[in-house]
């Protein structure tokens, strides 16, 4: 049983490395610097971006983007060929620690997307009167987009948006603080190749304080079966000494 048990647990941790993508950064923005030191591109219509100071909210150093309703201002990178190459079989992660400022907005202009050249994954961010965070991912299908909900009771600090992109199935998942919201999500069409944050108007004021962006090839999110074969493999050595222990 001992034997067995080991090889049990050997075998979980192999699958566990199998099931997990190792993901490589290859853009980021952090804290208050100004992104463009960090080698994004700024599109900019109107709109300077500003040191924030957050430490009520817990985040003494962040990047203010306020469109005042009728500008924008947004940051973008692009992949190389090697990167493009990775993650159309490894996909995709952008996750970004951000805080809506503006309460309420009208419309959810706080963006970070990525696009591939034929499809962008789009996640929009608002607030409602209470502060807590409307969600949208925008699609061409329908007229209020793929999913628009309200993340009732969050309030209004920062929090932790993800999308994550498999390109085995060809569609995009989304997490807000490590909870998964939907998944299936197609995209819109989009002809740019880049990933990109920061906000523009669209009939609203869109106020984003950014903490972190990160733009990661593969996916750092474990399979399903994968934390079940885990729990299996703890289970049995944990068997496995107490039947040692029980014969000493």
């Amino acid at each position: 049983m001992r034997t067995f048990a080991s090889a049990l647990v050997a075998l979980v941790v192999l699958l566990a490395g199998a099931g997990e993508a190792h993901a490589v950064t290859i853009f980021q923005h952090t804290g208050d610097a100004d992104p463009v030191t960090e080698g994004w591109n700024a599109n900019n219509g109107g709109v300077a971006g500003t040191p924030v100071n957050d430490a009520a909210f817990g985040e003494p150093a962040a990047w203010g983007i306020d469109d005042s309703g009728n500008g924008f201002l947004f940051y973008q990178e692009v992949p190389n060929a090697a990167e493009l190459a990775a993650i159309a079989t490894q996909g995709w992660t952008m996750t970004s620690r951000l805080r809506v400022a503006s309460t309420p907005t009208s419309t959810a202009t706080v963006v970070f997307r990525y696009s591939d050249g034929v499809r962008g994954y789009q996640m929009s961010i608002g607030s409602d009167a209470a502060g807590d965070p409307i969600l949208e991912l925008d699609d061409n299908a329908t007229p209020q987009g793929f999913l628009t909900t309200t993340l009732t009771g969050l309030g209004n600090g920062y929090h932790d948006y993800r999308l994550v992109f498999d390109p085995n199935a060809g569609t995009a998942s989304a997490f807000v603080d490590g909870t998964l919201i939907t998944t299936g999500y197609t995209g819109l069409v989009s002809p740019s190749t880049d990933a990109l944050f920061g906000a523009g108007s669209s009939g609203g004021v869109g106020d984003g304080h950014w903490a972190s962006v990160q733009f990661d090839i593969g996916q750092p999110v474990p399979e399903p079966g994968t934390m079940v074969l885990v729990g299996l493999g703890v289970a049995a050595a944990a068997a496995a000494r107490r039947r040692r222990n029980a014969v000493a």
